[in-house]
């Protein structure tokens, strides 16, 4: 079981050991949901499937289709899960909720896991600064988690526009964005079509700590900003011009850390 007091070393060797049944619930569901796949008509195509591990609770597993299967040359599909968890006490109203396990692969590979938390306050603030202000509809938590996976698919990583700078000069810039860093982590900076997602990190390891949305940036955040949609602008004119375009250089895309990415043929 994977308990909020654990170290990030200790999540990701927990997730590490639940990688295999997980890969292995997703490959039996496609296997046993042959024609159901067959069937469907619109593409791509997401469907959560709910399993018990023990020792481990329950996870729910995002199986996911880019195009319609082909059974006779196999079926590429692309699998992660999420176990929720609650934390009922804290020193603000806000760090108090339901927040999220995320796991995929680790780096572009088939070994080994990465581990993604996202917060009871990160959820708090997406909804208040993002769906709440937007009027997006949501049934539920589960809802507001596709959502916000969702919204992580393709973001623009502060570390990735500063390249050339110094740590001095990267820790200057996160301080200037009132930032907090904490010992023994690295800041994060997720930079969405709509706000920017900060939080922390060691190897293998990622927690997203809260959101702000654009309409309560500060005015550097914004000025900043600014360069972040021109260059969202140019990622969607390349990809209207060329479907098989990626930019993995600029773009840093979750899925493609988060997916395991299985092949299943017909027997």
């Amino acid at each position: 079981m994977i308990l909020q007091h654990m170290t990030p070393e200790e999540k990701v060797r927990q997730a590490s050991r639940l990688m295999l049944d997980i890969r292995s619930s997703a490959l039996s569901w496609v296997e046993h949901n042959q024609r159901l796949l067959k069937k469907r008509q619109s593409f791509p195509f997401t469907h959560v499937i709910q399993r018990d591990y023990k020792g481990m609770g329950r996870w729910n597993i995002i199986l996911s289709f880019e195009e319609k299967p082909n059974f006779r040359k196999g079926v590429l599909f692309s699998s992660n899960a999420y176990q929720k968890f609650y934390v009922d006490k804290g020193a603000k109203a806000e760090n108090i909720g339901a927040g999220i396990y995320f796991l995929g692969p680790s780096g572009s590979g088939q070994s080994g896991v990465s581990f993604h938390e996202l917060s009871p306050h990160f959820f708090n603030r997406f909804r208040e600064r993002y769906v709440n202000r937007h009027h997006i509809p949501v049934k539920g938590f589960d809802d507001l988690v596709m959502l916000a996976l969702e919204m992580l698919h393709h973001t623009i990583v502060c570390d990735r526009l500063f390249e050339y700078l110094s740590v001095e000069e990267k820790n200057s810039f996160m301080r200037s964005q009132h930032i907090p860093h904490y010992e023994g982590y690295d800041n994060l900076a997720l930079y969405t079509r709509h706000g920017i997602v900060f939080g922390m990190s060691q190897k293998n390891y990622d927690c997203y700590v809260t959101y702000v949305d654009r309409e309560d940036f500060y005015q550097g955040q914004q000025a900043f900003f600014g360069d972040v949609e021109r260059l969202y602008e140019l990622h969607d004119r390349l990809m209207a011009h060329d479907p098989h375009y990626f930019n993995r250089a600029l773009l840093d895309d979750p899925g493609s850390r988060y997916d395991f990415v299985s092949k299943v043929t017909k027997n």
